[in-house]
């Protein structure tokens, strides 16, 4: 016996109502692998965030952020940015762009280790650390 799919959306009014529809099959499919595909982007993307940030206290870069202008935080990202090479450059647009790689993805494209991606973004990090 073939078990069916079903998927429970639960929706809220501002009135206080809470409304729930029971969805089942090929609808209940979708809206399940959109909403794990949903949650790896979004999970990709804190890694990343957090990742890159590392070696950063937020609390500083709070105050930091908070106290400096747009112009200022442009001007100071692209000094850091000149100071990289055309492959350090490479390594973070391939882990932070707009279809980020894992590590272990970008190493398999190099011809690398894991480890070794990892080393050169530990020495973006300390490069771009003197400007922020």
């Amino acid at each position: 016996m073939e078990m069916e799919n079903k998927y429970i959306s639960r929706y809220s009014f501002v009135t206080g109502e809470v409304v729930s529809i029971e969805l089942s099959g090929d609808i209940a499919n979708e809206i399940e692998t959109f909403d794990r595909l949903e949650a790896n982007a979004a999970r990709r993307y804190r890694y990343h965030e957090v990742y890159l940030n590392a070696a950063n206290d937020y609390s500083t870069w709070n105050a930091w952020a908070a106290s400096e202008t747009d112009e200022e935080i442009r001007c100071s990202f692209e000094k850091a940015m000149a100071e990289l090479t055309d492959e350090q450059r490479n390594l973070i647009d391939a882990l932070f762009g707009v279809n980020p790689m894992t590590e272990k993805q970008y190493a398999e494209t190099l011809g690398i280790s894991q480890q070794a991606v990892n080393k050169r973004l530990k020495k973006i990090r300390k490069i771009i650390s003197k400007f922020f």
